[in-house]
């Protein structure tokens, strides 16, 4: 060894691990200072190996063998790097286990996200995480087989605490809830152990990024479907006091509650199918927490059945006028009659990042949760993400304490006019709750009544059928030309 390395210290030599044909650099566990000038060579890495063990247990069946965990059992050293990385990568043999049906709840922060759904040519979405988890460690083949099944949509900017997806993954049990066998499984040969499951949750967490987390998962019946078999969805809306009226804005919010046509409360895109606007809303309550002050956070819970696209950032918008006094409770009983307003008024919806989908119920669904060892990292890991954040907010608050207290002039001219600080004058500036309608600004709004229509259903319908007609026409044209050719 002394001969390979010379005189160089061994603990600034940089090492690479082939894991299951990847090649893997981790950070060096001595790039400190002290450790550079000491040499020494007490090599910990067992954080990084352990870290590589869902993608072994994902890539290679045999080098994890009995583990729910997917600790890595044995690495190549450097000396057989060339001959390990030219060899093919083994393709994972489904058949060797059976299949199970599960349903798991997963929390994630939106912000970053391009939303929750995949979409074509937009990569950065939960949805795509998920599945290149899922692939990674040979939970499902693809995403065409595993039967999968969400219950929201969240849009670009939203978070979630309890989506529900449901699909197929492999499993090491030959019999229980929700496990089945395909036709060409040979479950019951592989050696190895087959009475303890795979610790779907642990793993997942490992290889997905920091801000979405599985919570729990739970065996279903194969015919369980997530957006189907939901009994009703929970959103929150988090915002700002400011100035707001909030015992007007509870009063209007219960004109929501039960079954009505919102379709003046969504975004209506009649290419989609949907031409049924009426949803139940089961209950709208409006909480503050903290301290009563200009600056308390306020939170909006609405529950229903279902909701159409942007309903609740529509109905947030509204609720937000008629809180600073900008337009009557009325309006929200004029807006749900699509005989009196067949067509919604123009308006700008609330925005996307305070809004997070908190629940989704179902009937028979037994959340299975973590062993206490792993739900303490769980803990940690969202208090790490807390403390990041709560931070950032501790700061801006002591900008906004200093700014509040700067001096100014009094008066309007600046010259001769008493210098005294901000917070002196005698009244406040609350405006926080203005950043959560884009572009809205107080003194320029316009009453909802008098600002221009959208086109109606029926309107977009007839449109649409104009549309799809005018195309078969023309595919029915071209069509004869070439058969006249």
């Amino acid at each position: 060894m002394d001969k390979l390395i010379g005189t160089r210290p061994l603990a600034v030599i940089p090492f690479t691990l082939y894991v299951a044909g990847n090649v893997v650099t981790p950070p060096h566990p001595f790039n400190s200072p002290r450790a550079r000038l000491s040499g020494r060579s007490n090599f910990r890495f067992r954080g990084v190996v352990v870290g590589m063990a869902s993608s072994v247990e994902g890539s290679n069946p045999e080098a994890v063998k009995g583990d729910e965990k997917g600790t890595l059992k044995d690495a190549a050293s450097p000396n057989s790097s060339k001959e390990k990385q030219s060899k093919p990568r083994r393709t994972f043999d489904f058949t060797r286990y059976n299949q199970r049906h599960i349903a798991v709840k997963i929390a994630y922060l939106g912000w970053k996200y391009h939303g929750f759904v995949s979409q074509e040519n937009i990569q950065d979405t939960v949805e795509e995480h998920l599945f290149s988890a899922l692939t990674k460690l040979c939970f499902i083949k693809d995403r065409s087989s595993c039967h999968y099944s969400r219950c929201g949509r969240t849009d670009k900017g939203v978070s979630a605490l309890g989506q529900v997806i449901a699909l197929s993954v492999r499993s090491n049990l030959l019999e229980g809830p929700g496990v089945f066998s395909t036709e060409e499984s040979r479950a019951k040969d592989r050696p190895g152990d087959k009475t303890t499951e795979l610790n779907y949750v642990y793993l997942l967490n490992r290889v997905l990024p920091e801000d979405i987390r599985v919570l729990a998962w739970c065996p279903v019946n194969p015919q369980f479907n997530a957006r189907f078999d939901c009994l009703c969805r929970t959103y929150k809306y988090f915002f700002p006091r400011g100035s707001l009226n909030i015992d007007i804005m509870r009063s209007a919010a219960q004109k929501f509650v039960g079954e009505h046509d919102f379709r003046n409360f969504c975004k209506i895109d009649v290419s989609a199918g949907v031409t049924n606007f009426r949803r139940r809303i089961l209950s709208f309550q409006i909480d503050c927490l903290g301290d009563d002050n200009p600056y308390q956070v306020c939170v909006m819970t609405v529950t229903g059945q279902a909701f159409l696209w942007h309903q609740v950032r529509c109905m947030t918008a509204i609720l937000l006028y008629i809180s600073q006094g900008l337009e009557q409770p009325e309006v929200i009983d004029y807006m749900l009659n699509a005989s009196l307003c067949p067509g919604r008024p123009q308006y700008t919806m609330a925005s996307e990042y305070p809004l997070l989908l908190y629940d989704c119920l179902f009937e028979e669904v037994k959340w299975i949760n973590q062993t206490s060892g792993d739900h303490k990292h769980l803990i940690e890991h969202f208090q790490s993400l807390w403390s990041s954040f709560r931070i950032r907010t501790a700061v801006l608050g002591t900008m906004l304490q200093q700014v509040t207290r700067q001096l100014v002039s009094e008066g309007s001219s600046g010259s001769d006019d008493r210098i005294v600080p901000w917070c002196h004058i005698g009244y406040d500036v609350n405006c926080q709750t203005e950043t959560l309608i884009p572009g809205f600004r107080r003194e320029n709004h316009r009453p909802l009544l008098a600002r221009p229509t959208a086109d109606t259903v029926e309107e977009r319908l007839a449109k649409k059928r104009r549309v799809d007609n005018s195309r078969k026409e023309s595919s029915t044209g071209q069509t004869s030309e070439n058969q006249q050719t």
